[in-house]
């Protein structure tokens, strides 16, 4: 258990250094409003990293039950597959809404000294969903038991 588990500390450790750091160099680096400029344009980010999630809950148990079979090889790409497909139109419709759903986040409109985040936010979603694949491809070394490749 621990040679299995061991590798996967320092990814999850980083992971969560560079999540809790990110808003800590925005202020260091351009000030705190930006900060509140950049914490509204990952709301939208957040949303789709949330539904991913589940995802992957769920496909973490399918590819274990399915570890030992002969086609593993094929319902793992089909699977990817359309994940991809899925995440990618997810992502292009939140891009598309992303103005008018900064529009509704902020409260106040364009008005609102926070609504310019909406011009950060394809950015954000496309980081997104290179952590989606990441989150994707560990789960299958995982279930071969192979987690030192893992993200």
């Amino acid at each position: 258990m621990l040679r299995f588990s061991a590798p996967l500390i320092p990814t999850y450790l980083l992971w969560w250094i560079t999540s809790a750091s990110d808003r800590w160099f925005v202020i260091g680096m351009v000030g705190e409003t930006e900060n509140g400029i950049y914490s509204v344009g990952y709301k939208l980010p957040t949303l789709l990293m949330l539904v991913t999630t589940m995802f992957y809950q769920a496909w973490q148990m399918s590819s274990i039950e399915e570890r030992d079979s002969r086609t593993l090889g094929k319902f793992y790409e089909n699977v990817f597959g359309t994940y991809t497909s899925l995440l990618y139109i997810a992502a292009a419709g939140l891009i598309m809404l992303s103005k008018p759903l900064t529009y509704i986040l902020t409260g106040n409109g364009e008005d609102s000294r926070f609504f310019e985040a909406y011009r950060f936010t394809p950015i954000l979603i496309t980081a997104m969903i290179f952590q989606c694949f990441c989150q994707f491809l560990s789960s299958v070394y995982q279930t071969k038991k192979k987690s030192v490749n893992s993200c």
